[in-house]
């Protein structure tokens, strides 16, 4: 995103860097109220929620031409970031959650496999 905007739309770094900032608090907003949704209904079908929006979000950004406006762009980066925060909380929860109580530490850090 931040090659398209500057080079391909011809935008300039600080304003394409203050309209990055739509994802992460996009998925901010999203997040805690996905990961709450999780608790009550399961994770499955917001994260299966999750990933469509995001499809939905990248599909529309990814189809957007060079002369589209800023806030066009902006809204389809939002889009994505809805996705991701629903789709980020509950997955979480359900990898977490599949895992017993003793192995928790280990589930949650990612420990590459050596050969033999």
């Amino acid at each position: 995103m931040p090659f398209f905007l500057q080079d391909a739309c011809g935008i300039a770094p600080n304003v394409a860097g203050l309209a990055l900032t739509a994802i992460p608090l996009g998925m901010a907003a999203v997040g805690p109220a996905a990961g709450a949704l999780s608790d009550r209904i399961g994770s499955a079908l917001p994260c299966f929620a999750g990933l469509v929006v995001y499809a939905v979000g990248i599909a529309f950004t990814g189809s957007l031409p060079a002369t589209a406006p800023l806030a066009v762009i902006v809204a389809g980066m939002l889009v994505m970031a809805v996705g991701t925060g629903l789709f980020q909380s509950p997955n979480n929860s359900l990898v977490m959650g599949s895992v017993a109580h003793e192995h928790l530490g280990f589930a949650g850090r990612c420990v590459p496999i050596s050969p033999v």
